[in-house]
Order: structure tokens, then sequence, then C-alpha cells
């Protein structure tokens, strides 16, 4: 398939901001336009993968809400605690009280 061009005439404000995300981005003018044309040509699909993106986020934040609002976590208790957790449940496995 070869490559076909199209001319696009934008607006001074639209050009700026194309040009100044491009930039942004460390892209040319072009590539940019096409992947946004790309993007903008996805229909439903790129809506689906969107809204899945949106639902992991939101996920996310409601986990970070159940976690304690410690702003310090000593990593090395917190991996001593859970062996000592883990062999206080093997030990009552292995050796059941009577």
């Amino acid at each position: 398939m070869t490559p076909k061009a199209v001319t696009l005439r934008l607006g001074d404000d639209d050009y700026r901001r194309l040009h100044d995300e491009a930039d942004r981005l460390g892209m040319k003018l072009g590539t940019l336009a096409r992947v946004l044309v790309r993007s903008g040509l996805g229909g439903e699909e790129a809506e689906r993968r969107r809204r899945r993106g949106v639902e992991a986020l939101e996920a996310l934040d409601r986990l970070r809400d159940r976690l304690p609002d410690e702003d310090d976590v000593d990593v090395v208790d917190l991996i001593r605690r859970g062996r000592d957790e883990r062999e206080r449940r093997m030990a009552g496995f292995l050796w059941p009280s009577s």
C-alpha cells in the first residue's frame, strides 16, 4: 500500500498546540498528526480500551484508599512479620495442637 498525502488546514491556535505537543513529545509534526488521526479512527474499540484503562485506574484508587495512612513503611519489618506469620501457620499445620 502506497502512503497518500493529505493536506490539513489548521487555525493558528490548533497549529500551535499541535506543534507544541509534537515538540514536547520529541516527534515530528506530521508523525503526531498521523498518530492522532489513527487514534481518532480507532472507533469503538479505541473507546473500549480507553474505558478499560480508566476502570483499572479507578480500581487502583480504591485499592490505595484501603491502604493504611502511613507515610513511612518499614519494608524489612513488614517482611519479617509476614515470615513470622507464615511460620506460625505452618507450625500449626504440621504439628496441630491437641
